[in-house]
Parts: structure tokens; sequence; C-alpha cells
């Protein structure tokens, strides 16, 4: 006769789980990204992952929904893929879906060209040049905050970016192969104040001429050199100012009224 030695013991069968994609799919040798494991199934509070042979669990492994779970990729020491796996009963058993994330070097920009550009314009494009840029479709650019997808893919060391409109100022440039980890960049690209919103202080002067104008705009001015002011036919030299922009002496005038200012 069998003898009951223990009650009041409980078992809870769960539906079966499954994997069915990663966002995103790759990212860097040296571990940190956080991997949104997509599927169906994920009820547990003791979720664990499993990077090839390498298991995360704990706050490395947290169930967002029923769908999803974050899962924070492991340091490995070599490149390639790996399966991603995932288990709702503390390690004993996993999915066997084979979903793999690729490891691979992290994105580094060296330099942009050109390294200017115009402030409030759409579409300029920027040559990004680096090292470990991967063809695929989550490799992005990044002008200070503002991501830029699908650049155009000339090598591994060089991209075409359009760098987004913004205001006046500098940025960094940085490159991500998976729009999640941004990479190393020691890049700037500075957007000047557009034509049309540089103004004259002051605006107006005696006939005599020999006033000092200002031309000075808001933001970030290029100083070039050999610069001149032109009012309507008369060209005068400018003087680049220290802290921007320049001062121009206002030419004579045969008669009142209001003249055309080129720079």
């Amino acid at each position: 006769n069998r003898r009951v030695i223990a009650r009041g013991l409980s078992y809870d069968y769960y539906a079966n789980i499954e994997v069915t994609g990663l966002r995103p799919c790759g990212g860097s040798v040296g571990g940190g990204t956080v991997v949104s494991v997509l599927g169906r199934g994920f009820v547990s509070s003791a979720a664990q992952c499993r990077f090839g042979a390498t298991v995360v669990r704990g706050d490395q492994a947290r169930i967002l929904s029923s769908t999803a779970v974050a899962c924070v990729s492991p340091l490995t020491g070599v490149a390639g893929g790996v399966a991603v796996e995932v288990s709702m009963n503390g390690g004993a058993d996993f999915t066997d879906d084979r979903m793999h994330y690729l490891y691979g070097a992290s994105a580094s920009v060296s330099r942009v060209t050109p390294s200017r550009g115009r402030s409030g314009v759409e579409g300029q494009v920027v040559t990004v040049v680096g090292t470990d840029f991967e063809h695929g479709s989550e490799l992005s650019c990044r002008f200070g905050t503002t991501t830029t997808a699908l650049p155009q893919v000339i090598s591994s060391s060089i991209l075409l970016c359009i760098a987004p409109s913004r205001e006046a100022g500098a940025v960094r440039v940085d490159v991500s192969n998976n729009a999640v980890d941004w990479g190393t960049s020691g890049a700037r690209f500075v957007y000047e104040v557009a034509d049309g919103v540089w103004k004259l202080t002051p605006s107006r002067g005696p006939l005599g001429g020999g006033t000092a104008v200002t031309v000075s705009a808001s933001g970030t001015i290029t100083n070039y050199t050999g610069v001149y002011c032109v009012f309507g036919a008369s060209e005068v030299a400018a003087v680049t100012r220290a802290g921007g922009g320049y001062t121009c002496r206002s030419p004579s005038a045969g008669s009142s009224g209001l003249v055309v200012v080129r720079i």
C-alpha cells in the first residue's frame, strides 16, 4: 500500500510559451543592450533569458507583458550569433525557438564631411566616416538627440546620412547598428544661421556714411576671411568681431532711402 507523506502541495501548469522575435536583433559584444524578447505566454515573475549558454535573471530579465520580456544582453568575448531562449520556471525549462541575436562591434565615428550646414534646412547630406558600420535595417545616424534612419551605406567605414533640420548650434554625430546602442564619436556637425536671419545694428544712418554697422545673427556664426559689405552698389571691407559677426563702415550715399545690403 502507498502512503501519502506530504499534502497541500501545488504544481502550476502553464500554456506553452514561444519566442517569435527580438528587438533589436543584435548588439555590442560588450553587452548591456536591453533586448525586447517578443512572443506569447510570458506569465511568470521568475523569468530567465538565455543568450547562447549564458543565463540572465533577476532585474536583467523583466516581464513587460504576456508577449514581451526585457532581457539585458550579457558580455561576450566574440562576435557572432547566439540563440535567445526564455524560461518561465526558474530555468528548469527553456523555449527552443532559436531566435538568433547577433553580437558585433560597436560603431565608431571619427569625422563628418561637411562639418557645417545650414540651420532650419531639411535634406542636407553628410558623409560620416568611422568604423564597424553594419548594413542592416536598424542602422541609424543621430544628430544631437534626433535620430535619422536608413542611411546610405557606402562601406563599413562610410555612410551618407541626412542631417535633420535643427536650430543653429553644434551637435554630436553618432551611429548605431541597432538603433539602441550608440557608439563612440569624436565628430561634431555645426548648424550655422541660414541666410535671411542676419541683422544690421544700427539699420540706418546719415547720407555722409561712416557709421559703424554691426552684422550679426542669433546662434553660431562662421567668421570667414576676406568679407565685404555691399550697400546697394558700394562695397566696403568688413572687420571680424571677436564675438562673431562683422563690423562695416557705411559708405556715403547720394540720396536718402533704403538700400539692399549683402555680405
